[in-house]
C-alpha cells in the first residue's frame, strides 16, 4: 500500500479528487428532486382520507380498522409517530420526504405516499 502511494503523482491526486467531486455533483443532480409542490396522500381502507402539503407542519390523527395512528408532517418530512398495530412496522419506516416514497400499515389498511413532479424523468438508474 505504501509503495503505491509513493508512485502516485500530484496529477493522480487531482484526478482522483475530480472524479470524487463529479460523482457527488451527479448524485445531487440525479437524486435531488427537492420540488416545493410535494403532496402527501393518505389513504385509509382504499379511500383517500386526505391530501396535504408536505411543507406545512401538521399532525393527522386517524382511526383505522384496528387502532389509531398519528401521522406527523414536520420540516418537509412525514412519519408515523404513534400506532396501535402490533408490530409497528409503519412507525419504524422512518421519515420520508422524497417523491414516490411510501409508508404502509397493513393492519390499519393505511397507505401514505408522496407525490409531486420530478425535475428529471428518472425513477431509478441501474447499471
Amino acid at each position: 500500500m505504501i509503495y503505491i502511494l509513493k508512485k502516485l503523482k500530484i496529477a493522480d491526486f487531482i484526478l482522483i479528487l475530480l472524479l470524487i467531486m463529479s460523482g457527488l455533483f451527479s448524485s445531487f443532480y440525479i437524486y435531488g428532486n427537492n420540488n416545493k409542490n410535494k403532496k402527501v396522500i393518505v389513504e385509509l381502507s382504499g379511500k383517500v382520507y386526505g391530501v396535504y402539503d408536505l411543507n406545512s407542519d401538521r399532525i393527522i390523527d386517524l382511526k383505522g380498522p384496528q387502532s389509531r395512528a398519528k401521522i406527523n408532517i414536520e420540516n418537509g418530512y412525514i412519519f408515523v409517530s404513534e400506532s396501535g398495530c402490533p408490530q409497528k412496522i409503519c412507525k419504524r419506516m422512518g421519515k420520508k420526504n422524497r417523491i414516490n416514497e411510501l409508508i404502509v400499515c397493513i393492519p390499519n389498511r393505511l397507505i401514505i405516499r408522496i407525490e409531486g413532479e420530478m425535475k428529471n424523468n428518472y425513477e431509478f438508474i441501474t447499471r
